[in-house]
């Protein structure tokens, strides 16, 4: 059966899926997943010191984790589906049937997020005292269920690809546990808690009024960030060494940039990014705002980059 499709010939059909996507990327991964942790870790190290300032905040940052991922999150979700079923309705049609199960179980997980993120946001006032401990251990599962629609879709994606065996096999598991799903789950990651502090860092200097608890804070995001920089670039080579010769190829190709240009650009940037993790494990609240701006457009950036290599040759192959 032929679908009708619409030709998006004046903005580019592949460009209007990824911007789609990256809208989509950035909600997800900086605040649903790198968010979440950020605001769980917080509310974790309120509880410990008694610091009623420091959970106000991070009380402040459910509510509009909740309103994001509810709204413009899953809309933009909804808009992926949207684009790609009138641009190439057969290609979505065949991720359908390969991976029906996979979608239908992110769905009933991206559910179980949602009645989560309402329970963690709604019980504030009411488990306190003893139930705090409840409190923090469903904001966990709230970042373990947000982390898990990650999983989900990371190998569905990424069976486009590098499909492993699967056209031998024809096998969902051949699929969905693809040569590439591991290192890219791995990479995606720690690149939404990069994205996570980038976007919290600001707004804890804005919204965190007393010098002790923003440090606090910064301290946490630092810790995070140290943590992340390093393993992104570890599982960045090993997502780049699992792609098949001619994605490879493309994710250089698409930057428009030599070999040699592109990995130093990529390694100053990873750099600048542990710098800023290492301002913020000092506390230090008076911080250079451009780096802040720059660790986000950098780890989207690092995000593109396989994003762009995957559309092409999906298209390609």
């Amino acid at each position: 059966m032929n679908f009708p499709t619409i030709d998006f010939g004046w903005l580019g059909n592949g460009n209007l899926i990824g911007m789609m996507a990256v809208l989509h990327v950035m909600i997800n991964h900086a605040v649903a997943i790198g968010g979440s942790i950020l605001m769980v870790s917080i509310e974790f190290v309120a509880f410990k010191r008694g610091n009623e300032r420091l959970e106000a905040f991070a009380r402040r940052l459910s509510k509009w984790i909740l309103i994001i991922t509810t709204t413009a999150g899953a809309m933009t979700g909804v808009g992926i589906w949207f684009t790609t079923t009138i641009i190439e309705p057969d290609a979505i049609g065949a991720l359908i049937r390969i991976f029906h199960w996979a979608w239908f179980t992110e769905w009933l997980v991206f559910v179980s997020e949602v009645v989560l993120i309402l329970m963690y946001f709604y019980t504030w006032d009411r488990w306190r005292g003893e139930k705090k401990k409840l409190h923090i251990r469903t904001g966990v599962a709230l970042c373990v269920m947000s982390w898990l629609t990650l999983v989900l879709i990371t190998g569905i994606l990424a069976a486009q690809i590098n499909p492993g065996d699967w056209a031998e096999t024809l096998s969902f598991w051949s699929a969905f546990f693809n040569p590439t799903w591991v290192p890219s789950t791995l990479f995606r990651t720690f690149a939404a808690i990069t994205l996570g502090v980038a976007l919290l860092t600001p707004l804890t200097r804005w919204f965190v009024k007393q010098e002790q608890d923003r440090h606090i804070a910064l301290k946490i995001y630092g810790k995070w960030l140290i943590l992340s920089v390093p393993l992104m670039l570890i599982f960045g080579i090993w997502y780049l060494n699992s792609l098949p010769e001619k994605a490879k190829d493309l994710v250089v190709w698409g930057s428009g940039l030599s070999d040699i240009t592109f990995n130093f650009i990529n390694l100053l940037g990873l750099l600048l990014m542990f710098f800023l993790g290492v301002l913020l494990l000092e506390g230090k609240s008076k911080m250079s705002v451009a780096l802040t701006v720059f660790t986000a457009l950098f780890s989207l950036m690092l995000l593109a980059e396989f994003e762009s290599s995957g559309k092409i040759s999906a298209s390609l192959m």
